[in-house]
């Protein structure tokens, strides 16, 4: 029956394979696989989309299409709205907990939905990115790689200025998260150099990689960035246990509680409680959680110059409080298979396939199909 499942859908999978084993876009499909096979008169998708290849997707949408055809329920939950206008016939956009727009999908356009999405002040945070968004391309590159090489990817030449947001497209299985994971410190380096600030940190261990002033929000939030049976609160400010901003030899509770306090007000984070356990949050609430982690880990623990994340998967929706908060101290490397991220918030872009860079663009060349054909090399 499974097998018959994923002919009909035009899925491969490995069943024998242990689940420990999978990718986070194998995980997904294991996911989508299951719900598929319980026959349900409603079916919910949360984001099920975000670690799938093109063609996947388009086998995804193909299936829904049936099912809307048997009469079965979808709510289908995601950030990529295009996706919205593919598939959907009705829209709701559910903002900081209540539902802030409702109706027929042929009444909305796209600037709605952003609209819809946004927060209150969504004016003064678009104003104070265009103030900071003028990238001195004079200076000297914060972050470089140099014929950076490793396991899944080759010969990558990238570089990145004060206060730039540069994003990095592909497709599942480009090379990109193997790159991200190597810089990092997690993997070894085959050859090549990385320069944050003009160090050279090639090869360095993680602890050196983030005293150099770079941090990485990862693809797997729970597996590689997060403690999910531990609360909002110690998962916030877990990196200053390092030094004694909490108290040299008893923690202070109360000081926890107003730096993480600080962190979820400042990112809109939808908690219960300080108290509340991370392994229970939304995704996307984990991942606000996850960059305010790194952000405190940035601000409070290295006093570096200028700073670097390396992120994976980000949603567009909180990207601007990066941005908009740090200014030109902050410069981000986006990378996502979510195209419509990049267009709108990266300044360059840089495409991965097969594990090479093989296109750069500029600001005004940042479209959808310039990305998606360099990302499929074409």
């Amino acid at each position: 029956m499974l097998e018959d499942t994923m002919k009909e859908i035009g899925w491969e999978l490995d069943l024998d394979r242990k689940a420990m084993t999978l990718s986070i876009a194998e995980q997904g499909m294991v996911e989508i696989l299951r719900g598929l096979m319980r026959h349900s008169e409603i079916l919910i998708l949360d984001e099920p989309t975000s670690a799938l290849t093109f063609d996947e997707v388009q086998s995804l949408f193909k299936v829904i299409q049936e099912l809307k055809q048997k009469n079965i329920g979808i709510i289908y939950i995601t950030h990529r709205l295009a996706e919205v206008f593919e598939i959907s016939t009705s829209i709701g956009i559910l903002r900081d907990g209540v539902m802030a727009m409702r109706g027929k999908v042929e009444d909305f356009t796209r600037e709605d939905l952003v609209h819809g999405l946004l927060p209150p002040d969504a004016a003064e945070i678009k104003k104070e990115i265009a103030e900071s968004a003028n990238i001195d391309y004079n200076a000297e590159p914060i972050f470089e790689l140099a014929e950076f090489t490793g396991y899944g990817f080759a010969d990558v030449n990238l570089n990145i200025y004060p206060g730039e947001i540069v994003g990095l497209a592909g497709i599942v299985g480009a090379g990109r998260s193997e790159m991200a994971t190597t810089i990092y410190g997690m993997d070894k380096v085959l050859g090549g150099k990385v320069f944050v600030d003009g160090k050279d940190i090639t090869g360095k261990s993680t602890k050196d990689v983030i005293a150099a002033g770079l941090s990485y929000v990862p693809e797997d939030r729970f597996n590689d960035g997060l403690f999910r049976i531990r609360d909002v609160a110690e998962n916030t400010t877990s990196s200053l246990l390092a030094n004694s901003s909490l108290g040299k030899l008893l923690l202070n509770r109360k000081e926890e509680d107003r730096v993480s306090q600080n962190y979820v007000d400042n990112f809109r984070t939808k908690v219960t409680g300080l108290d509340q356990e991370v392994g229970g949050l939304l995704a996307a609430t984990s991942r606000r959680l996850l960059v305010a982690h790194f952000r405190l880990l940035q601000r409070l623990l290295f006093w570096t110059s200028q700073l670097v994340v390396l992120t994976l998967l980000l949603v567009a929706m909180y990207m601007p409080f990066c941005r908009s908060s740090v200014s030109k101290a902050f410069s981000i490397l986006l990378i996502s298979s979510d195209m419509e991220e990049i267009i709108e918030l990266a300044d360059r872009a840089f495409t991965m396939y097969q594990g090479r860079i093989n296109h750069e663009f500029k600001k005004e060349e940042i479209t959808q199909d310039n990305l998606m054909s360099a990302a499929f090399g074409l």
